[in-house]
């Protein structure tokens, strides 16, 4: 039984039938003489009608570009439909990516990661690559990668961290400056390990800097590790990336014993941008920012309204915190104490007297308003058993990633930063 073909309509709006008889699977428009290719028939045994339409060379498998094994690049699709490209120059190009396909990676490494580059689909190995092959220099294929470059975005974000790596490799300075150059394009990211940021810092990359202090903002609390080198960074003399440091150190919240005091005083200097920062991080360590009360209630009279603001909003966030967490620790009476007296410390930095007959009973810290309980004195038994200080509790709660040195769950399998297996011990 025969049936009739459905006809086919080319992309120059052209409609026709196909002809019954054909040897080859494509036919050539009558109009503009495209050709057409004739789609594989289904499966299916109970339908025998075949599906045709046009060859799209941008017809991946969508499956197979979501895992990045194959498929085109976004840069390179927006390379292909840019008006801003010439014509005769996207056909030079696409014709050496081509020629490409058959590159000993032995004999022709550079070329074999150019076409490397132009057809996986994940960011993390095709703008490594292309970066890769623009740095190095070559006659032929740098200019082709450094212009393919121009179309890398923030959504090729992935390729960060790969990137980042070749700093490392290159010592031209030229090479350097373009790898700097693609890192800032393709935008902060929290992709990036934090330990790659923290050697960053110790390099002469000062344009990387903030770059890499927004990365370790974006990776917020798991990035503690960082808060050390961010600490020793704020010397260096920029405006832009002191500001940066105090947005992170405030997003992080790590080390707060030695963050809040450092906010405290930048919350009194004599630039406006900085006392706003300031009150804002503080407000984001809650209850851990008891100590700046006092402070943050001053600069509600600061004379820039945006610091006010920032001030009011901080002790709000400290006043609603849960205060749960404050905990107390007895210390033996120093000499010039009386005996019968505890010094009990708050996790606010408040110290406190308190009588001995107070011991094992419920206390108000009168800076943070935490509830706390006066521990029994260090030469009874029971305090043996009790914990010397809130550190040991707050890091058994924690572990760090021997990989990206990110700081994880104690009971985290995988690191969510790098993905590192701890079972791989």
């Amino acid at each position: 039984m025969s049936t009739e073909m459905p006809s086919l309509t080319c992309h120059c709006g052209t409609k026709f039938q196909p002809p019954a008889e054909r040897k080859e699977r494509r036919v050539n428009c009558p109009n503009c003489g495209a050709v057409i290719f004739l789609a594989t028939p289904k499966d299916d045994a109970d339908d025998d009608e075949e599906i045709y339409g046009i060859k799209n060379s941008d017809d991946e498998p969508a499956v197979k570009k979501a895992a990045g094994v194959e498929g085109i690049p976004d840069w390179l699709d927006d390379y292909r439909s840019s008006p801003n490209v010439k014509k005769a120059d996207r056909a030079k190009t696409l014709a050496l990516i081509d020629r490409l396909a058959t590159a000993n990676p032995t004999l022709d490494p550079l070329g074999a990661a150019l076409y490397l580059a132009c057809t996986h689909a994940d960011a993390e190995t095709s703008v490594a690559a292309l970066t890769k092959v623009a740095a190095s220099g070559h006659p032929a294929y740098a200019a082709t990668a450094v212009t393919l470059l121009e179309f890398v975005t923030p959504r090729d974000a992935a390729g960060a961290q790969q990137v980042l790596l070749l700093l490392s490799e290159v010592h031209e300075v030229a090479a350097e400056e373009l790898i700097c150059r693609v890192l800032r394009q393709l935008g902060p990211t929290p992709i990036v390990q934090v330990r790659s940021l923290i050697s960053l810092f110790s390099t002469r990359h000062a344009s990387l800097y903030i770059w890499g202090v927004q990365c370790l903002a974006l990776i917020g609390p798991p990035a503690k590790r960082a808060v050390d080198a961010l600490l020793k960074a704020i010397k260096i003399n920029s405006h832009p990336f002191r500001i940066a440091i105090i947005d992170a150190l405030g997003v992080i919240g790590g080390e707060p014993e030695r963050v809040v005091p450092f906010l405290m005083q930048t919350l009194k200097h004599e630039q406006v941008d900085y006392r706003k920062h300031s009150a804002q991080a503080l407000g984001r360590f809650g209850a851990h920012a008891a100590g700046a009360v006092s402070v943050l209630m001053e600069a509600q009279k600061d004379p820039d309204e945006g610091v006010r603001q920032a001030a009011a909003k901080a002790l709000s966030l400290i006043a609603a915190a849960p205060k749960g967490g404050a905990t107390a620790v007895a210390k033996p009476a120093s000499a010039s104490a009386p005996s019968d007296t505890l010094i009990v410390a708050c996790s606010c930095g408040k110290r406190l007297k308190a009588k001995v007959e107070l011991a094992g009973k419920k206390v108000k810290c009168p800076a943070c308003g935490g509830v706390l309980v006066v521990p029994v004195p260090a030469a009874a038994p029971a305090s043996a058993q009790a914990p010397a200080s809130p550190g040991p509790a707050s890091e058994a709660s924690e572990k760090e990633c021997p990989t990206c040195w990110a700081t994880v769950p104690v009971k985290a399998v995988l690191c969510v930063c790098c993905g590192y297996d701890f079972r791989a011990k």
